[in-house]
């Protein structure tokens, strides 16, 4: 994942929306891929969620946690439903513990045309979410295909 850092692509527009009540997150970072390079790293990037080597890093690094740490990684699980947005995206969902409060991460990372994002929705373990992380990898997708086509609209002038 080192390949979506700052210099490499510009995810810089950043969001979060908090429930507190239900102790909920969504939150994210989108970013326009200005070129063909931008857009292969960045599906290069996708791909690596995807390997199984992944995987094995997000367990080696359950294992070096310490144990008295704040946050404890408990588990992870490709999201296969996740691989069929856009142009291309993946997905996963993290189990973790946050001072003792069981919740899950689940993350999104897609691609359509030159707009990139990754997000999540971290809520409590047993719990439903009230809105799911495809819901709002599909609300983003809907809106960035929205201003594109308004973008390419040719303009009435009177």
């Amino acid at each position: 994942m080192q390949d979506l850092s700052k210099e490499n692509l510009p995810l810089n527009n950043f969001f979060a929306f908090i429930e507190p009540q239900k102790m909920e997150l969504v939150m994210g970072f989108t970013g326009m891929l200005a070129n063909q390079t931008q857009q292969t790293q960045f599906d290069a990037a996708l791909q690596q969620v995807q390997q199984p080597e992944f995987e094995k890093e997000i367990k080696k690094l359950q294992q070096v946690l310490p144990s008295d740490q704040q946050v404890q990684l408990l588990g992870y699980k490709a999201l296969r439903e996740a691989n069929k947005l856009a142009n291309t995206s993946t997905g996963f969902t993290l189990g973790a513990k946050i001072q003792e409060l069981p919740v899950n991460f689940d993350v999104i990372g897609f691609r359509r045309s030159n707009f990139g994002s990754f997000t999540a929705v971290m809520y409590l373990n047993e719990k439903q979410p009230s809105i799911s992380m495809k819901d709002v990898a599909t609300k983003l997708d809907e809106r960035f295909l929205q201003s594109s086509s308004t973008r390419n609209s040719p303009r009435v002038t009177k």
